[in-house]
């Protein structure tokens, strides 16, 4: 998956999307990132086997 860095650090916990909050809680990390053009894309991942379900 890949994310801007306002997923990452978003932290209203009233209005918040899923992908930011399983990056907060740990379910996702990152795996890359990707300057483009002054504009930061990370590649968030599964940390582990234990999260992904395999």
């Amino acid at each position: 998956m890949e994310s801007s860095s306002d997923l990452i650090s978003a932290f209203e916990v009233g209005d918040i999307s899923t992908e930011a909050l399983m990056f907060q809680s740990g379910y996702l990390t990152i795996a890359g990132e990707e300057n483009l053009d002054g504009n930061i894309l990370f590649t968030l991942t599964y940390p582990n086997r234990e999260v992904r379900g395999r």
